[in-house]
């Protein structure tokens, strides 16, 4: 069998995007969710309207570090989420001495989850599936309602206030179910996303679940409200807290919906966040 590359192997799961066919999307209204959850719909700007087809995460700039006492390496993101359905597929890559590819891609689609490492883009170097890494990337996908506010309003994820700073998250989706919780400050941000219900895994290739963190460090204003514009992710690890990818974020750019049902209508978006419809796809 010829070696496929990390390449190709993005592009093929971008067509497979392309073309799921989904159900009209019936969300809930904001005023539904807890208030901490309502405020940060208003500190970004959401109408509560953005149930759209694909969202691209535009990130600017990234770094991975591969061991605690690891360096900072740069690398190139791409991140494609869709909607109603939680998908995720990301690609993270970058040359290894500046010469030899190397890279990543992480992903959640109909149900099954893959992280997929390849090195000089054609030789696997780990290829992880399984009921631990389907588990992970829908708690990821929680996580990112902090990019993403949409997620909020869809059924297979509810909501329950803890205090007036936090919220409890909780993602059922086909017999998977994941949680966490939201932090969220003064000025209704949401400060940082912690959930136990990820798995780290260690040298030897086991998975061991382990506390994970998602952090907002700052925001920036966006089309008259405000997105995340520095995110890290960590591990609380015995040893010690172990951040592993940090990024800064350009711009989150919505696609509309169109549904596929029989006698179903296009999904209408009325969100100043359409600043590019047919850029989302990349």
């Amino acid at each position: 069998m010829a070696l496929k590359s990390l390449q190709s192997v993005f592009k093929t799961e971008l067509a497979k995007i392309k073309q799921l066919k989904m159900a009209a999307q019936f969300c809930r209204v904001v005023t539904d969710l807890p208030v901490p959850l309502q405020r940060y719909f208003e500190f970004c700007g959401y109408t509560g309207k953005e149930c759209a087809r694909a969202v691209t995460v535009d990130w600017e700039s990234a770094w991975l570090k591969l061991a605690l006492k690891g360096k900072w390496k740069k690398v190139v993101c791409t991140q494609i989420n869709v909607l109603p359905q939680p998908v995720r597929l990301f690609y993270i890559r970058r040359k290894l001495l500046g010469v030899f590819p190397f890279g990543a891609i992480d992903e959640f689609m109909q149900n099954n989850s893959q992280m997929l490492i390849k090195l000089l883009n054609f030789f696997t170097v780990s290829h992880a599936t399984g009921k631990e890494m389907d588990k992970a990337e829908l708690v990821t996908i929680l996580a990112e309602t902090i990019l993403i506010p949409a997620y909020a309003l869809q059924y297979y994820i509810t909501w329950k206030q803890l205090n007036p700073n936090c919220v409890k998250g909780t993602i059922n989706y086909k017999g998977i179910c994941a949680s966490g919780l939201f932090y969220f400050g003064e000025a209704g941000q949401i400060l940082s996303f912690e959930t136990n219900d990820r798995y780290y895994t260690t040298k030897t290739g086991e998975y061991v679940q382990t506390r994970w963190l998602a952090r907002v460090d700052s925001y920036r204003p966006h089309h008259g409200g405000n997105i995340p514009s520095a995110f890290a992710t960590i591990w609380r690890r015995p040893e010690g807290d172990f951040e592993y990818f940090k990024g800064t974020i350009a711009a989150i750019r919505y696609t509309p919906f169109e549904t596929f049902g029989v006698g179903a209508k296009p999904g209408a978006v009325n969100s100043r966040y359409i600043s590019h419809p047919k850029l989302a796809f990349p």
